[in-house]
């Protein structure tokens, strides 16, 4: 598998974000309560507010670039792991290591070509090294 230039960079980078929201607002959890009746339970539900997180993005391509630029946006603090990480002036984020990313990230989320030196890079090992309740996003067809 390699990288597909014809898709969006806004809407796979759009897509990510979402998944974080809902993640974080813990919204497939108050739509099952409230389908079930239990609006009660539903109430119970505490989200996590995006700005107070970090994101670690893996690979900062087309993709990972428009992604670091809208949380740029949103105001989350955003680490960055690339071998080859971009020189734009007008993202902001930190440049870091694999290792630092994973331990240190509220949210991982992927953005790197499907090759075979990415294949498992997000294995046992790599999330045993995440923070506890640390969120994973792969918007990628595998890794």
């Amino acid at each position: 598998m390699t990288n597909v230039p014809a898709y969006s960079p806004n809407a796979i980078a759009e897509f990510a974000l979402t998944d974080m929201l809902y993640l974080l607002r813990q919204t497939g959890l108050v739509q099952r309560d409230l389908h079930q009746n239990h609006y009660q339970t539903a109430t119970t539900h505490i989200g996590r507010e995006l700005r107070h997180t970090k994101v670690g993005v893996i690979g900062t391509g087309r993709i990972g670039r428009t992604l670091i630029a809208i949380l740029n946006g949103i105001g989350a603090k955003v680490l960055a792991f690339d071998p080859h990480p971009p020189s734009d002036p007008h993202l902001i984020f930190e440049p870091v290591t694999f290792q630092q990313l994973l331990h240190e990230s509220d949210i991982v989320t992927l953005h790197i070509p499907g090759t075979p030196e990415n294949t498992h890079l997000i294995d046992e090992a790599a999330i045993a090294t995440m923070k506890p309740g640390a969120l994973l996003i792969n918007t990628g067809r595998r890794t």
